[in-house]
């Protein structure tokens, strides 16, 4: 990947997504259109939410074992 290869993809790229760091410059290449007519940020690299989620269940699910449901 050559130096001229990273200005054109910051170039075509609109400043909003520049913001977002976890998205990749081929990401961005792919993704902008679909961006575009959807308005939609693609969670590709970020997998927070998941883990969020996942730490939200664990909890939900001791607090009804201690209460005795489970």
């Amino acid at each position: 990947m050559n130096v001229g290869d990273v200005i054109e993809a910051e170039m075509k790229t609109p400043k909003y997504y520049k913001k977002h760091e976890y998205f990749s410059k081929k990401d961005i290449r792919k993704n902008v259109e679909d961006l575009k007519e959807n308005n939609v940020i693609m969670w590709k690299n970020n997998y927070t939410n998941f883990i969020l989620i996942g730490i939200f269940l664990t909890v939900i699910s001791y607090i009804l074992k201690i209460r005795g449901y489970f």
